[in-house]
């Protein structure tokens, strides 16, 4: 049964690693655990447990993002076009500009 905080609670996550994360309310992380996990190929993790293993974590609300096969990439690397995942939205954006951590993009 879902809680009032179960439907807050962000669906999908996406860490660091470039692996989706999704929520089951269903399954416990121990058998007598609360229920509600995370679920990742068989693999379950509360959102605690992949924050300290790969932050930042990033709620996807994009289904783009959970179709396809992600790859964790460094900023350096990052080229126009490369679809990036927002950290804000959660969903995938093609990257129109890159600036240094010097540049002002507003002049």
């Amino acid at each position: 049964m879902n809680s009032v905080s179960d439907t807050r609670r962000p669906q999908r996550l996406l860490d660091r690693h470039g692996q989706v994360w999704t929520w089951n309310p269903d399954h416990a992380r121990r058998p007598d655990g609360p229920l509600g996990v995370y679920e990742h190929d068989g693999t379950q993790r509360t959102a605690a447990e992949i924050e300290l293993d790969g932050e930042p974590v990033i709620e996807v609300r994009d289904p783009r993002v959970v179709a396809g096969r992600l790859f964790p990439t460094p900023a350096d690397r990052v080229r126009l076009g490369d679809l990036v995942v927002l950290p804000g939205k959660g969903e995938l954006s093609p990257v129109v500009g890159i600036y240094r951590d010097t540049d002002d993009p507003a002049t």
